[in-house]
């Protein structure tokens, strides 16, 4: 059972009572207290609540950051740095709420983090959500499919070269300008970075955490031919997301209409990566490498 330190008393902590509730029902958990930025409780919901300058007197195993805002749960954890609270003890809500959250399985994924490669944001939308480090090149950007393959096939020497930039091209959705470079014969999308320079920077330094001894290629398309060379690829870690009938322990086989969901397929997958859609267990993914879906959960086939 883990001792855990909420911090937070705002509208995520209501939403997510039940669930901790749940937690401390089956024993997981057992709450300490609660703090937040707030000085006029004593308690709150039945917990104890600490002012700030007060807990780092406390014992506990996790202190769980009770919001899902990005720029709040970075305030939180740079507060508590202050405070002496080292960040592996730091755990924001999310990772609580994705299906298959085990602490024990948690605490074996972060201490041997497995490198995601991915021809798009998977990869970096589930290590955001399972509060991992990117130990991967493969953040905020994406590739061509026939290039992901390409490099799939010799990722050493690909991750061997330097980029080399190639253009700017508008992103309508984030409206600015966004830098393509080019890999060996392969280009890289960095459409979530505003400049070569700094897309380049990343891509060097984290290219660096590749864990080579523990890799999870992942692939999504429509396309038959293509999903078929992707599973005969020599990776024991595989995950595909397709429309495609194809039998095989690293498909998801989903039917998915476009014009009839009205939101693109990579939308849909990506959704997978975070809990929005409920559909796979990340934590048997990236411990024991099974693919693994949400019980009572099935696609329909033709």
């Amino acid at each position: 059972m883990k001792r855990c330190l909420l911090w937070g008393n705002g509208v995520c902590f209501k939403e997510n009572y039940y669930l901790l509730k749940y937690h401390e029902a089956i024993k997981n958990i057992k709450i300490v207290g609660i703090t937040s930025k707030d000085i006029f409780y004593k308690s709150f919901f039945g917990y104890k609540f600490y002012r700030k300058d007060s807990i780092k007197e406390l014992e506990f195993d996790y202190l769980i950051i009770m919001s899902m805002v990005s720029e709040t749960i970075e305030s939180i954890k740079k507060d508590a740095s202050v405070l002496g609270i080292d960040d592996s003890k730091i755990m924001p809500i999310r990772v609580m709420q994705l299906y298959g959250f085990d602490f024990e399985k948690y605490e074996k994924i972060q201490s041997n983090i497995p490198t995601i490669f991915a021809p798009n944001c998977w990869g970096g939308v589930l290590f955001h959500s399972m509060n991992l480090k990117f130990n991967s090149p493969f953040i905020n950007m994406f590739e061509l499919h026939e290039d992901y393959i390409k490099f799939l096939k010799n990722p050493k020497y690909y991750l061997q070269s330097d980029l080399k930039f190639i253009e700017m091209r508008y992103e309508p959705v984030l409206k600015r300008n966004y830098p393509i470079a080019q890999c060996g014969d392969i280009n890289l999308y960095f459409n979530h970075y505003i400049s070569f320079e700094e897309a380049n920077a990343c891509w060097e330094r984290r290219k660096k955490r590749v864990n080579w001894d523990n890799i999870i290629v992942m692939f999504y398309d429509q396309d038959e031919n293509l999903v078929k060379e992707f599973l005969n690829l020599p990776y024991d870690n595989k995950i595909c997301f397709t429309t495609c009938n194809i039998d095989n322990e690293a498909v998801v086989s989903v039917k998915f209409d476009e014009s009839e969901v009205g939101r693109q397929f990579f939308t849909f997958v990506n959704g997978t990566a975070n809990g929005t859609n409920l559909c796979l267990d990340l934590f048997e993914l990236l411990l024991n490498k099974k693919v693994r879906l949400a019980d009572g959960v099935i696609f329909e086939k033709d």
